[in-house]
């Protein structure tokens, strides 16, 4: 006989919901710094030091530690703590997927740029000309490579599943706290961050940055079933960053940063506000990225 298809929540986390929080937040930091772990070699210090095509590809191999990094401890949370398949990290790579993941890096930019021209054109902000310098020094080819290997490899991917595939997911009995919950816990090690802040103060407000744009990823992500929409505006929002540098929009401080912050967020709300109902529902029952179909394996007896 063949039993009922077992449903991954008729086994609850391991975890209570501050632990499940808490983790990604404490893993964070050091999973972020792992690439440090190849640069102490010398020849590899050498060579990721070059402002060259050879330079930025080193650059880039070692950003992939900190996505393995990702990927291995994303795995292991979905899989032990949470009882899920891996599946339901949302990393499947489908059509619509990348599309979503197209529109996000859309998204990111039209915000970034947008935004960042409103706060110039407004006074908001402070030039920080020397920002730009240190990455525009690369040949063209090697500022490519370096930009998207920092915005996807290195922060984009890997930070989203970790956030926007297992912390979203997990707290999926309510689905539209945990969007704002993961972007809270995503934002926290942000406080770290070294973005042009001159005070204490201004590392508090640079969080808006970091919590704006988790919110319109987790939208996106909610609306094509994709953490890969996540990883398209987290990424987009970096590649927004530098493509403003080679505009000449080399703005930084906290008028800028709550202008992007907000934006963001608005975004992310309207499209919260436009999921339908079922979808809320369906998340709560299935999981964030989990459709009905994606259950236990079948037992026969």
């Amino acid at each position: 006989m063949t039993t009922s298809p077992v449903h991954p929540r008729n086994h609850p986390p391991r975890l209570p919901a501050w632990a499940r929080v808490l983790i990604p937040v404490v893993v964070f930091m050091p999973l972020a710094a792992s690439p440090l772990l190849a640069l102490q070699l010398p020849a590899v210090r050498h060579a990721a030091d070059q402002p060259t095509l050879w330079g930025a590809v080193t650059l880039v191999a070692a950003f992939g530690i900190a996505l393995t990094a990702y990927l291995v401890v994303s795995i292991l949370l979905v899989r032990w703590v949470d009882r899920r398949p891996a599946a339901a990290l949302g990393l499947k790579v489908t059509v619509h997927g990348l599309t979503g993941m197209g529109v996000g890096v859309l998204v990111a930019l039209l915000v970034g740029v947008g935004g960042t021209v409103v706060a110039d054109v407004l006074g908001l902000g402070r030039d920080a000309a020397q920002a730009a310098d240190s990455f525009l020094e690369y040949p063209d080819l090697a500022l490519l490579v370096l930009l998207l290997g920092q915005a996807f490899v290195l922060q984009g991917i890997g930070e989203e599943v970790l956030f926007r595939g297992y912390l979203l997911q997990t707290l999926n009995k309510s689905p539209r706290a945990a969007v704002f919950i993961a972007a809270a816990a995503f934002a926290v090690p942000h406080l770290s961050s070294q973005g042009g802040q001159e005070s204490a103060v201004e590392h508090l407000i640079y969080l808006w940055i970091p919590f704006g744009f988790s919110v319109s990823a987790a939208a996106l992500a909610i609306r094509f079933r994709s953490v890969w929409a996540a990883v398209g505006v987290h990424g987009g929002f970096h590649v927004s960053t530098y493509l403003c540098f080679a505009l000449g929009l080399t703005l930084q401080g906290p008028g800028l940063w709550l202008v992007l912050g907000t934006a963001h967020l608005v975004v992310g709300v309207i499209l919260m506000a436009q999921t339908p109902s079922g979808r809320w529902r369906e998340i709560a029952t299935c999981g964030t990225y989990t459709p009905s179909a994606i259950s236990e394996p079948r037992s026969r007896h």
